[in-house]
Parts: C-alpha cells; sequence; structure tokens
C-alpha cells in the first residue's frame, strides 16, 4: 500500500501505526507522514490533545495517554513520537519510547565578507568604488520540509553587481543553475541595491550563497 508517497507493507498483518512505531523516530519516512499530517490537520477536524505548551528551559514534560502523537512545535520541524507503553522507554528493535528532540526548522545565516588579504571576515572596510564579495552560509534543517529556498539581501550604501551570484553546497558543488532569475531589490528610500532569488526546486540542500 502506498500514500502520500510512503510504502506499507500490510502483508504480514501489522497496519500502518505498528510498522511507523518500528521505523526511526528521524527516519525520512516518518517525516513526510508528519509533514502531510501537520499539513492536513486542520482539516481533518481532529483536537489536538495539549495545544500551546510552553518551556522556559530546553526541555518540556507532557503527561498523555498512551498512544502514538503527531509533536508541533512553531519553530520546529513535525514529529511523530510514541509515548512510553507499560512503563517501557524501550522497543525490543531499540527504539526510544516517550522521548524525542525537535529539530529546528529556523536556519541561521553565517554572512561574511572578503577583506582585501583575501580572508573571510564579520566585518571589513571598503572605499568608494571597490568591489567586495559577501558570503552567506546556512543549512537547511531538513530538505523534506522545503519547497524553495528564497535569499534576498537588503543594502545600504553598496550596489549589488550584476552576474555576481553564485551558489554552491556543502561538498562544492555549483548550483547556481537552481536557482531562478536574480531580481534587484530596492528596500524604500535606501541608498544601496540588493538582490532577491528563488530557488527552483528543493531536491538539494544548499549551505553557501556568495555574492
Amino acid at each position: 500500500m502506498n500514500k502520500n508517497g510512503v510504502t506499507y507493507n500490510t502483508s504480514e498483518g501489522r497496519n500502518a501505526a505498528e510498522q511507523l512505531l518500528r521505523l526511526k523516530t528521524n527516519s525520512d519516512t516518518l517525516r513526510k507522514v508528519a509533514g502531510t499530517l501537520q499539513s492536513t490537520a486542520a482539516s481533518s477536524k481532529v483536537a489536538a490533545v495539549k495545544t500551546n505548551q510552553t518551556s522556559a528551559t530546553g526541555s518540556l514534560n507532557l503527561t498523555l495517554p498512551e498512544g502514538y502523537y503527531l509533536v508541533v512545535d512553531a519553530q520546529g520541524i513535525p514529529i511523530l513520537v510514541s509515548t512510553t507503553i507499560g512503563g517501557s522507554v524501550r522497543m525490543s528493535n531499540g527504539q526510544t519510547l516517550g522521548s524525542t528532540q525537535i529539530k529546528t526548522n529556523v536556519t541561521k545565516i553565517d554572512k561574511k565578507i572578503k577583506s582585501v588579504d583575501g580572508t573571510w571576515k564579520d566585518s571589513a572596510a571598503a572605499t568608494n568604488g571597490e568591489t567586495r564579495d559577501f558570503k552567506a552560509t546556512f543549512t537547511v534543517p531538513n530538505k523534506l520540509a522545503v519547497d524553495t529556498i528564497t535569499l534576498e539581501d537588503h543594502m545600504t550604501g553598496i550596489v549589488y553587481v550584476d552576474g555576481s551570484f553564485h551558489a554552491t553546497t556543502s561538498s562544492g558543488t555549483d548550483v547556481t543553475n537552481q536557482f531562478g532569475t536574480i531580481g534587484k531589490d530596492k528596500v524604500g528610500n535606501s541608498d544601496g541595491t540588493g538582490f532577491k532569488v528563488t530557488s527552483l526546486q528543493s531536491s538539494w540542500t544548499p549551505t553557501r550563497a556568495s555574492r
């Protein structure tokens, strides 16, 4: 049986939920199922068991009836996780029960400028008429949760140079051609002109963009 791009084998008498429970919590299959459940949650009219749960620390403990739950965080990737079962915290196949780690869906960007000595720095001086390279490095937490990637750079006092945008993966593969047309981006009365570009597909994980 195949549903939403996920294949289930029901020949052994186990239903889909039982098979999912035996998969590793962070597997691509569970990510796909969790993403589908999140996107259809509103139309399904299934009421959430708990909502708006917060914590001042890096962890959150919840008391729930035994079961298999979709966990959605405001800044996290949706995930499926089981409660403990009969007090057990681990299945016979080693799968952990009752706890999980939420991976962030917020991408942090590390932006650098190339100095005159050729090294990348957080800041560097430049004179009028001089051209400098900037590099923005980031990692997509989970490409299954990404449709497209948009890079937008607002500039003050400087202007984007046509044709200078390039994108590569962490392995050095050039993926510039996987982005669309570069658009000029001038915000308000800014004395600079930046750029904006969106990827054509999300089948890769870009980690570096330069201009």
